[in-house]
């Protein structure tokens, strides 16, 4: 009897079989890390995305401006008017005579920022900035200090007066809802 060298075929086999499920499993496994890792970036997108607008609507609301004069022809409205699409006169820098007129709606499922410099009135400017997308709808009540779904309150002779807070609610696609609350600080 020989003295057999090597491996038999039904090793070969055993072992091929064995490697085959090691690399298969190895294969699903990084697959579904890097499934994992694109949720995980797209939902850090969307993170990042709501904390521009956050911090954009919060340095509006800081700068909300009770603006007691108009240029010639511009009607006389409300330092912040709701409902949507919520306006807010804001001084630019502080300035009370530098103002601008800032409004949030939503269109087309995307939250647009409109910003028209109302120093230049009747030629005012007005671009429009798209803060994020997709966005079902937004919300906004005044607090001063019980909720009310309109500024000024019904009934209100002064359209210079400023609630105490804003709270924004916003519905996004993914039936993700956020409520945000903002304080005016120069509220009446």
């Amino acid at each position: 009897m020989r003295h057999q060298q090597g491996f038999t075929l039904i090793e070969v086999l055993l072992a091929l079989a064995l490697s085959s499920i090691l690399v298969l499993s190895s294969w699903q496994l990084i697959k579904h890390l890097q499934n994992v890792q694109a949720r995980q970036q797209a939902r850090v997108q969307q993170l990042l995305a709501l904390h521009a607008v956050y911090s954009t609507m919060q340095a509006d609301f800081k700068h909300a401006a009770a603006w007691t004069h108009s240029p010639s022809g511009l009607p006389a409205e409300a330092a912040i008017d709701i409902p949507t699409p919520t306006a807010i006169y804001v001084s630019v820098a502080g300035n009370t005579d530098a103002v601008q007129r800032v409004s949030y709606s939503v269109k087309q499922n995307k939250l647009i920022r409109s910003v028209e410099n109302l120093n230049d009135y009747p030629a005012a400017s007005k671009t429009e900035l798209v803060l994020l997308q997709p966005v079902d709808a937004i919300n906004v009540s005044a607090l001063n200090p019980a909720p009310t779904a309109q500024w000024p309150e019904e009934g209100s002779e002064s359209l210079t007066a400023l609630p105490q807070a804003i709270q924004i609610q916003l519905s996004t696609d993914s039936n993700t809802q956020y409520t945000w609350l903002f304080t005016v600080p120069h509220a009446n």
